[in-house]
């Protein structure tokens, strides 16, 4: 009887220890997840309050550096785009400053690219440009006249309507006659304002034959420039480059184009690719006189024999 007393009374201890035992976890935890509820900060959203950036975003190249653009003129000058967004030439001599093209005008027209005619009369806007390889683009022109404010599209022949797009537009070295090359034939104008424009070549082929811009290897590999001609000093001499990629294996890709599009297939496109073992394309560089443009005499280079089967 005795022991069952004292069995009973050690069940009960043991009862009230485990209630009160687990009281104290309950209070310890519930003081856990108070305190935790109080010292949290509320939520404020997420940090990034506006648009977030995408992918194209970066890969356009739109966020870039604020980085000085200038480029010399003269011995003593030089133009570049100014803090308040416009077109302006420095001297360095004394630090002054001219400008050239307001903000308003150079937001308007919206250049991607722009070059001083070398009396400082005209400049030259690349607008709209399209990006084809590493170096070369197509793009529309726009001239500025400086001392007007007035602006036209350039055309390489100026009876024409149409703004057409160009792989290269250069100023001569003096003056503002401009050389010129549209659907890889060249073209030269004595002044942006001239009625006539003179066509230099004429048997271009596009992605075989080429005036004035190179073919993919020589962009690629040879050059590094989406130009192949060159303006003796005083502007009457032309020197360009011709390449036939004629005879140049091609090499076939896919193209998906751009992710706007939504092409579910690609494009199969082309280009002549010359491998090892395989041919060249053929160069050769002709001698243009534009002294006389009534009668613009187009010579052939002959290189020399050391040169001629290299």
């Amino acid at each position: 009887m005795f022991q069952e007393l004292v069995s009973s009374n050690t069940n009960q201890r043991n009862w009230r220890g485990i209630l009160i035992a687990l009281l104290v976890i309950v209070v310890v935890l519930a003081l856990i997840v108070t305190s935790v509820v109080l010292l949290t900060p509320p939520d404020e959203g997420p940090r990034v309050k506006g648009a977030r950036f995408k992918l194209q975003d970066i890969l356009s190249h739109d966020f870039q550096p604020l980085r000085f653009n200038g480029t010399w003129i003269s011995d003593s000058e030089l133009v570049y785009k100014d803090q308040w967004g416009g077109i302006s030439v420095m001297q360095a001599s004394n630090l002054s400053v001219r400008t050239l093209m307001s903000n308003q005008t150079f937001l308007r027209l919206n250049p991607a690219r722009f070059s001083l005619s070398p009396d400082q009369r005209y400049l030259l806007l690349a607008q709209n440009v399209q990006k084809l390889f590493r170096h070369s683009y197509l793009a529309q022109y726009t001239i500025y006249d400086i001392q007007t404010g007035n602006d036209f599209p350039l055309r390489p022949m100026p009876e024409t309507e149409e703004h057409p797009y160009l792989l290269l537009a250069e100023w001569a070295p003096r003056g503002h006659g401009l050389v010129m090359v549209q659907d890889y034939d060249i073209y030269y104008r004595k002044s942006p304002t001239s009625h006539t424009g003179y066509r230099i070549t004429s048997t271009a082929v596009p992605g075989v034959v080429s005036h004035g811009v190179p073919d993919w290897l020589y962009e690629e590999e040879i050059l590094g420039s989406n130009s192949a001609l060159w303006l003796s000093r005083d502007g009457l001499l032309l020197v360009f480059a011709s390449f036939n990629d004629s005879l140049v294996e091609e090499l076939r890709f896919p193209w998906y184009g751009s992710a706007n599009e939504g092409r579910l297939y690609p494009d199969i496109r082309s280009l002549r690719y010359p491998k090892p073992g395989t041919r060249n394309p053929k160069v050769t560089l002709t001698i243009a006189d534009l002294a006389d443009t009534s009668n613009i005499k187009i010579k052939t280079v002959i290189p020399p024999v050391a040169l001629a089967n290299t």
